[in-house]
């Protein structure tokens, strides 16, 4: 039976590598005796983007012609989102990013090959086309058609190969900065294997290497394929046989327990409908500019019929690049609302990366290129930077090596996900350079080595290479030591040549200090200066009237200073300005008065509030949003009367808008009760709870998901109902709270 696998976190250090699942059962054909055989060949490197919500207006959504980034947002599946929504969970972290991986990717991948039909005989696997379909379901990866500058034409028969696609062209705003950055930036082959046989283990050392002399790759072509065991209009479901266990992956219980503390909850494309309570589903209109919901005449999703624990591949065609507009969630109308997720979404599926060079027109049409290689290092190709490595893998007959599939075997992940809060969270990338002769700047190289354990065997050690016919991994880096030494000779003679001219300036500024009559030139002007100099000093040390006329100005400007004088003296006081809580009073004359202006507490429009009108009742909690006024904030909850508490029934959110004004250190929120709140009752035991960062500034990836502070409903009863609480804030950049309650 098949299983969804538990994988390890993203690791903190050091990269990680994943495996496919259906890699697994090609690798056996490297032990069997079957004519098909399996070899590594390619590898590709992505820079995946920086996980970030996506906060655009219905305005500037509609404006075709702005470009919008590519932010991961891993909870775009309804699914993934109506599970950190109830959670009130960050999506934007190490662990959901791995959880994301498992219970997308690999939960996707193993239901498809748990169905009856899916064809084990058919060489090309699902794996690359679900990697790419997790990448374009949470928002990282957008295409369009290739043009005729990107897609060769057929050598053999004078016409296209066939739609091919590349991604959507990158943008930058006004700084220089990528709006949309691509994410696919090399593929290449590899160059080395060994394959390591010994009485102890067996497996192979795969080295994926970048010479120095290459940059990316110009173009990056796509494919979009279809066949049985992944085509157009798939359903995937899960039925477990036990109910219980709907909504985990595919072969798990819901009380398994993962070992590494991941949770194992599906992200399943589809709900039980499109207007699931907090989870609703919408589309933009873009010819209205407004969401629209399923209730909607003109209403789509991109697929028809929402049907709970499925997955959906595109229902009519993958040739498709064309985009959509959705959200999830509360009204996104609403400008308000932050209870919502916003995206973009490409239509293009059955996505596989193109490794055959004759399809690149730039390749095709050129002389000088012949291959990948040659390609990445050619002019077309520049400096760039990657996060992520996949591994690829021929299936072939040993009868006609030429006639192969090529498969994904593996994803290595080079970092974790870091956190900068108030920015975004984002895989570190490394910058592989490539050489600048105009500059003189020298480039980089990477080799990553991969060992795949696959097979204990007792036979004799042995160690077999494989090295591709037009790059030699040990020529090659001899080639780059004489390429260095070559640079650094022509470094060293320009700079000797260099060294010459300074030489040559320099003796002529010696023969122009040295020379007979410009020196003595020099030595008539300073005689000229120094004579100046002591005449000057002649006069202000013996003129005694001079002397006395200082005295006497002096003397005068003291007494008008004195106001001993007739002369009458003012000051400039229009530099003193009035600002918060300060007020200048100017009606004295040549006099201000300056007041200090601050009360206790600063009151806002709206002080004393009551849960039955002031507050929105949602099915779970009363919610109220406070908006955040300069210095110490005031609320007196009124509800009850005199000596009777009101009677809670759902638990109190209460949230400091501080989008006009800050949080600042030392500044207080007190909330009183007038007749108070019983939040011990019949109908259960409830509490209030206080959250602000209305502007996501710590970079949760949810409004208001900060949490000051929750006093619970003991809090409340041994206080008689009535407790004065004090929310105070002692880190106003990371938004740290204390509460006292008295």
């Amino acid at each position: 039976m098949k299983i969804a696998p538990f994988i390890k976190p993203i690791k903190t250090q050091g990269g990680t590598f994943y495996t496919c699942s259906s890699a697994a059962e090609d690798l056996q054909l490297t032990l069997s005796e079957s004519k098909n055989k399996f070899r590594f060949s390619n590898f590709s490197l992505l820079k995946l983007p920086e996980l970030k919500r996506l906060r655009y207006s219905n305005a500037d959504f509609g404006n075709t012609a702005m470009p919008k980034p590519n932010h991961i947002q891993l909870d775009t599946p309804a699914a993934a989102y109506k599970f950190y929504a109830d959670m009130m969970d960050s999506v934007e972290n190490n662990n959901t990013f791995a959880e994301s991986f498992q219970n997308y990717y690999y939960n996707l991948e193993t239901l498809i090959t748990a169905e009856d039909t899916y064809t084990i005989d058919n060489p090309r696997t699902v794996s690359e086309r679900v990697f790419f379909k997790w990448l374009k379901e949470i928002g990282a990866i957008r295409f369009r058609q290739a043009n005729s500058n990107e897609l060769a034409v057929n050598s053999s028969n004078g016409t296209a190969f066939g739609a091919r696609y590349v991604e959507e062209d990158e943008t930058y705003d006004a700084n220089g900065n990528f709006i949309y950055e691509r994410v696919v930036k090399y593929i290449g082959n590899i160059n080395v294997i060994n394959s390591v046989k010994n009485p102890a283990n067996s497996y192979s050392e795969v080295y994926v290497h970048i010479p120095t002399n290459h940059g990316s790759t110009r173009d990056v072509l796509f494919n979009a394929i279809s066949d049985n065991n992944y085509k157009e209009d798939m359903i995937f479901k899960n039925l477990p046989v036990d109910p219980l266990n709907d909504g985990v992956i595919y072969g798990r219980s819901v009380d398994d327990v993962h070992p590494a503390g991941l949770r194992i909850n599906a992200h399943y494309d589809s709900l039980d409908n499109f207007n699931v309570a907090d989870a609703a589903c919408w589309y933009f209109n873009p010819v209205s500019m407004v969401w629209v919901d399923s209730t909607a005449p003109d209403f789509k999703w991109w697929f028809p019929t929402a049907d709970k624990d499925t997955y959906h591949l595109e229902p009519v065609t993958f040739n498709n690049a064309q985009n959509d507009i959705f959200a999830i969630g509360q009204n996104p109308n609403d400008t308000e609302e932050f209870q919502n997720i916003k995206f973009i979404r490409n239509r293009l599926d059955g996505i596989s990366l193109e490794f055959q060079p004759s399809v690149y027109n730039k390749i095709a049409t050129s002389s000088d290129i012949k291959n990948l290689g040659e390609y990445n290092a050619s002019a077309y190709a520049e400096s760039f930077s990657f996060n992520t490595v996949l591994v690829y893998y021929d299936v072939y007959n040993e009868d006609n090596p030429s006639d192969y599939v090529t498969n994904l075997f593996g994803v290595l992940f080079l970092d974790n996900i870091d956190t900068v809060p108030g920015v975004s969270s984002y895989m570190q990338p490394i910058t592989k350079y490539k050489p600048d002769t105009i500059l003189q700047q020298n480039g980089n190289a990477y080799a990553f080595k991969l060992n795949i354990r696959y097979d204990v065997t007792a036979q004799d050690p042995a160690v077999e290479i494989s090295i591709n016919d037009y790059n030699t991994y040990s020529l090659h880096l001899y080639l780059d030591a004489l390429s260095e030494m070559r640079n650094s000779n022509d470094l060293l003679t320009a700079h000797i040549s260099t060294y010459k001219d300074v030489l040559t300036e320099l003796d002529q500024i010696k023969s122009l200090i040295y020379g007979q009559q410009t020196y003595d030139d020099l030595s008539a002007q300073i005689d000229s200066i120094q004579k100046q100099l002591d005449d000057a000093a002649a006069v202000m040390l013996n003129n005694e009237n001079l002397v006395a006329l200082l005295n006497k100005n002096y003397e005068e400007i003291t007494n008008i200073y004195k106001n001993y004088t007739s002369v009458q003296m003012s000051y400039n006081l229009d530099s003193i300005k009035q600002g918060a809580g300060i007020n200048i009073d100017r009606s004295t004359g040549s006099y201000v008065t300056i007041a200090n202006t601050r009360q206790g507490f600063n009151i806002g429009a709206k002080p004393v509030i009551q849960i039955g009108t002031d507050f929105t009742m949602l099915a779970k909690l009363y919610k109220y949003i406070h908006p955040l006024v300069t210095f110490d904030n005031y609320i007196r909850i009124s509800d009850g009367t005199y000596g009777t508490p009101l009677l809670i029934d759902r638990d109190i959110y209460m949230y400091a808008d501080d989008t006009n004004n800050k949080w600042e250190v030392g500044q207080k929120l007190r909330i009183s009760f007038e007749n108070g709140l019983n939040m011990d009752n019949e109908n259960g035991t409830f509490n209030l709870f206080i959250y602000t960062d209305a502007l996501d500034k710590l970079n949760t990836g949810y409004k208001y998901n900060t949490q000051a502070a929750i006093i619970t409903y003991d809090q409340f009863t041994i206080r008689n109902n009535k407790p004065v609480i004090e929310l105070i804030c002692i880190d106003a950049d990371n938004l740290k709270f204390v509460t006292d309650i008295f």
